[in-house]
C-alpha cells in the first residue's frame, strides 16, 4: 500500500517537475544565447580592427532574439566605425582576417556589402555605410539555442 502511495504521489508531481526542468532548460538557453551574442561581438570588433588599419570604432551593439524572419533565435552584433576605405575594401578584408570560408558574397541595395558563411551554421554580414557616414558592420548568426522562447 506504501509503495502505491508513493507511486500515485510520482505521478501526480511529475507534470511538475518536468515543467520546472523545462522552464530551468528555457533559461539555460537564454544566458547561454546572450553569452554566444556578447563573444561574437567581440570578436566582430577585434577581426575588424585587424583587417581595417584605419578603423576608429565608435560604437558596438548587440541583441539576442528574433529578427522577424520566423520563429527562431538569432545572435546580432552591429558595430559602427569610421574608415577611409570603401565598403566593398573593409569586406574584403574582413574576409581575408576572418577564420571562415565564403560561401557567397554580393553588392546589395543601397551600396550595402553581404558576406554569407555557411560552414558553421548560416551567418551573414553586411557593410554599408550609414546616414552620418560612418560604416556600420551588421553580423547576423543563429543562436546556439535557436528554438528558445526568446525566438517565439
Amino acid at each position: 500500500m506504501k509503495a502505491l502511495k508513493k507511486i500515485g504521489i510520482g505521478l501526480i508531481l511529475l507534470p511538475f517537475i518536468l515543467i520546472v526542468i523545462y522552464i530551468l532548460f528555457e533559461l539555460v538557453g537564454m544566458c547561454v544565447n546572450h553569452i554566444s551574442t556578447d563573444r561574437q561581438t567581440d570578436k566582430l570588433q577585434s577581426t575588424l580592427s585587424a583587417a581595417v588599419s584605419d578603423i576608429d570604432i565608435i560604437n558596438a551593439e548587440s541583441w539576442t532574439g528574433n529578427t522577424g524572419n520566423g520563429n527562431h533565435v538569432e545572435c546580432v552584433s552591429e558595430v559602427t566605425f569610421t574608415s577611409a576605405m570603401g565598403v566593398e575594401d573593409i569586406a574584403a578584408a574582413f574576409s581575408d582576417k576572418n577564420d571562415r570560408d565564403v560561401s557567397e558574397s554580393y553588392m546589395g541595395a543601397e551600396g550595402s556589402y553581404f558576406l554569407v558563411y555557411e560552414d558553421k551554421g548560416i551567418s551573414s554580414v553586411r557593410f554599408s555605410i550609414n546616414e552620418n557616414g560612418n560604416c556600420l558592420c551588421r553580423m547576423v548568426k543563429s543562436a546556439p539555442f535557436s528554438d528558445n522562447i526568446e525566438g517565439h
